[in-house]
């Protein structure tokens, strides 16, 4: 009797509704209020956390300032001073806080802009090969940053140069992968290795004129192969880049 009792209590002090069992409340998702910059070391920190000053220029700030290039938007940052020469798109030089110009890196995508290395390279007058490595989009991505640089080069490459050597893909996949790369390109020299006189003297001539030609390292595109140890294993590697370099005397950069 006394637990039928403690139920009708149970009712009468509840509203006399039957008790129903409640969904938990949502989780609310947490939300980020800043930036995650890549240090030096390669780390991702928080914004406030690195001991630096740090400037973000996101998409929404380019938008309002209505900057049309890279030098307009750099002009406001604390620290920096821009010199251009000329009108856009002529030589333009960064100075961070009184230092030199060649002081200050410029990357894209991790690719230095500004190498004072590439800078003496081409300073000699003999022209420069880069030496592309065979890592996926390597060659795409300095290609396509040169040439935002208004550093166009002439690429050596096998007549199949793209996504296979098929008859069906050189025919019809193929032309998609040259129309990209072309967009960044001064030339694409094709290789003959029946007969590479053509392209060998083309590539003089582009030297000649302290033009950049680029050669991928990549075991597909070369004759000559050197094995190269590479972490637990090791990496083949065409030396036609290195060849050329010893035949022209012109500067070779890795990348």
């Amino acid at each position: 009797m006394r637990r039928i009792l403690l139920i009708l209590t149970a009712g009468v002090l509840g509203g006399g509704y039957p008790v129903v069992a409640q969904a938990p409340a949502p989780v609310p998702v947490p939300v980020f209020r800043d930036d995650v910059v890549v240090t030096a070391s390669a780390d991702s920190e928080v914004r406030a956390d690195v001991p630096v000053a740090v400037t973000v220029i996101d998409g929404k700030e380019i938008e309002a300032r209505q900057s049309h290039d890279l030098a307009d938007l750099l002009n406001t940052v604390p620290g920096l001073s821009v010199v251009q020469a000329g009108s856009p798109g002529q030589q333009t030089s960064l100075f961070t806080r009184g230092t030199n110009s060649n002081q200050t890196l410029l990357l894209w995508n991790g690719i230095p802009l500004n190498d004072p290395f590439f800078a003496d390279a081409r300073a000699q007058g003999r022209g420069a090969i880069l030496w592309i490595s065979d890592f996926v989009s390597a060659g795409d991505a300095s290609k396509a940053a040169l040439a935002r640089e208004a550093l166009r080069v002439a690429h050596l490459s096998p007549p199949a140069h793209g996504f296979t050597t098929s008859r069906f893909g050189i025919r019809w996949l193929n032309p998609f992968r040259l129309a990209f790369e072309g967009a960044y390109l001064s030339e694409r020299i094709v290789f003959e290795r029946h007969d590479p006189a053509p392209a060998m003297a083309r590539i003089e001539r582009i030297l000649r004129q302290n033009g950049i030609v680029s050669i991928m390292a990549s075991m597909h595109e070369g004759g000559t192969l050197a094995h190269v140890p590479f972490l637990n294993g090791g990496l083949r590697l065409s030396l036609g880049a290195v060849r050329l370099g010893l035949l022209s005397r012109p500067p070779v950069l890795p990348l």
